[in-house]
């Protein structure tokens, strides 16, 4: 009998381990918390207007203007310095700014930790050992090039001491083949569309992001992307 690997994942064998937040962005409110869906209850706050509108899976959430935003204060459990994964879908309709799927970096005041972004029709994932700039970042960059209008699964994933890789629709794409030690404990809010604590910001849609306090597997990567269909927090 020929048994599928994933479909233990998907139904709860291990993937919601160390996941420190899951935000679904299934709300239709402009200024509603988008919740998290863990019990952790890191819910995020919105600036300007966040729309409720067609998903990945279900609804999204969409920045329209580059004042839109979602927001948390720095906490114990988002300052995050050993092994970390971000995950999530991406539909970009402004490529000529910084989209952020889920970042706490604050680059005006040296406060870089983490982000998981898009820039100039490439993905990008940055992790940060001190907080400053230049060979403090290390950036690993897809080789995909994005095109507006459209999803995309992005995984960015830190494994303490070993690697940085970057995952665009379940395949790996870039590994900077040597990492920090630990990444910066910083005072950064927490933020999705944004980073620099709002002074950033994206346009476009994100739907299904997921914070873990270590590093996922590539089954657990091809989980969440799930032949390009992915999947919600109730079906994990």
């Amino acid at each position: 009998m020929i048994i599928n690997p994933y479909r233990f994942a998907a139904a709860g064998g291990g993937i919601k381990t160390d996941l420190v937040g899951w935000w679904d962005l299934e709300e239709t409110g402009t200024t509603a918390d988008r919740l998290d869906a863990t019990a952790n209850n890191l819910d995020m706050t919105v600036t300007g207007s966040i729309l409720g509108s067609t998903g990945k899976i279900g609804t999204a959430a969409e920045a329209v203007t580059l004042s839109d935003s979602l927001t948390r204060p720095d906490e114990a459990l988002t300052s995050i310095t050993g092994d970390m994964t971000i995950a999530g879908w991406i539909n970009n309709t402004n490529n000529s700014s910084i989209m952020t799927i889920l970042s706490k970096s604050d680059g005006t005041v040296n406060q870089r930790s983490y982000i998981l972004y898009a820039q100039v029709n490439k993905f990008k994932f940055l992790v940060n050992v001190d907080g400053n700039s230049g060979a403090s970042n290390t950036i690993v960059t897809s080789t995909t090039t994005a095109s507006t209008g459209t999803w995309y699964f992005v995984c960015g994933v830190f494994t303490a001491g070993v690697d940085v890789d970057l995952w665009v629709n379940g395949t790996k794409e870039a590994s900077a083949g040597s990492a920090p030690a630990s990444l910066h404990d910083g005072t950064a809010p927490l933020e999705i569309f944004s980073l620099n604590d709002g002074v950033n910001n994206g346009q476009g849609l994100l739907d299904s992001v997921g914070l873990w306090s270590r590093a996922l597997s590539d089954a657990e990567i091809a989980t969440l992307y799930n032949s390009g269909s992915g999947v919600a927090y109730a079906d994990l």
